[in-house]
């Protein structure tokens, strides 16, 4: 999604306790193409999806998602060489309660 025109990009950041997203106000993003999740037998989903960016540059989302955990992993590519400085995915464990 596009950041709506009212804010500043620096603005968007989980710190900003006052950021509220409008669902009327969000546009789809050009850049970005929706992701399409595959499910699994066992009851989970994955998706591993590259984007284009331009200037051989490429944003790959790549997620495990389960009733337990989500595991994300988001890199950048420049000309095939990555950009992000880490090689392990974040892993959001659910806790139960």
């Amino acid at each position: 999604m596009q950041v709506p025109e009212r804010l500043e990009p620096a603005e968007v950041i989980n710190a900003n306790e006052e950021l509220f997203f409008d669902y009327h106000e969000l546009k789809e993003s050009e850049r970005f193409k929706p992701a399409l999740y595959q499910y699994h037998e066992g009851d989970y989903f994955t998706v591993h999806h590259p984007n284009d960016l331009g200037n051989g540059m490429t944003f790959t989302l790549i997620e495990t998602l389960t009733k337990d955990y989500l595991q994300v992993m988001e890199l950048l590519e420049r000309n095939g060489q990555r950009l992000t400085p880490y090689d392990t995915p974040l892993i959001y464990k659910r806790i139960k309660t």
